[in-house]
């Protein structure tokens, strides 16, 4: 009776590591949140739901939702892939910009950004954890142009993901972001 109890706890044990090895495989972006411009009015959007479709980049690998009522294209240059998701009627959306990261290390800095884009405004800079460790920044940014954007960019395996918003749409962006795996 004993050896049969063991052999039990055993597979058991056995379950609970494979399980959890499974489950930590896939990367999740979670508790994806920033603080919100109370000036700037936010865009209705439908909330985002387990039924909600979801939009899948096969190189590199990553998904996420996205809400009902909004349509993605997406497109490729010389440089990456473009992934667009907006409401048709209004043009309004985010834009995720996907390119190698030549860099080693995959270490992404401000100082980096600023040398590569010197006309990049940026304000409000906070370090986006992912995987325990730092690897990319959520800010605002002028662009150009007057309307500010929210602006997530960070590195995973290789990968340079910049995520472009305008402000009025952060409520459905961090939505979007906490949606997100690898």
């Amino acid at each position: 009776m004993n050896r049969k109890w063991f052999m039990v706890i055993i597979i058991v044990v056995i379950s609970l590591f494979i399980f959890v090895v499974w489950k930590n495989t896939r990367s999740v972006i979670s508790d994806f949140s920033f603080q919100q411009d109370t000036q700037v009015k936010q865009y209705e959007i439908k909330k985002i739901e387990a039924s909600s479709p979801v939009y899948t980049h096969k190189d590199p690998n990553f998904s996420f939702q996205y809400p009902q009522d909004f349509k993605t294209t997406s497109f490729q240059d010389e440089n990456g892939d473009t992934v667009l998701v907006q409401k048709t009627e209004d043009s309004i959306g985010l834009q995720v910009y996907i390119r190698k990261f030549s860099d080693t290390g995959d270490a992404l800095t401000v100082q980096k950004i600023q040398t590569d884009l010197p006309t990049l405004g940026m304000e409000n800079i906070k370090p986006l954890l992912f995987e325990g460790k730092e690897s990319g920044f959520m800010f605002t940014s002028t662009r150009g142009t007057e309307d500010k954007t929210r602006e997530v960019w960070f590195v995973h395996g290789g990968w340079l993901y910049q995520i472009t918003a305008p402000l009025s749409f952060d409520d459905a962006l961090e939505q979007v972001m906490n949606t997100w795996h690898f």
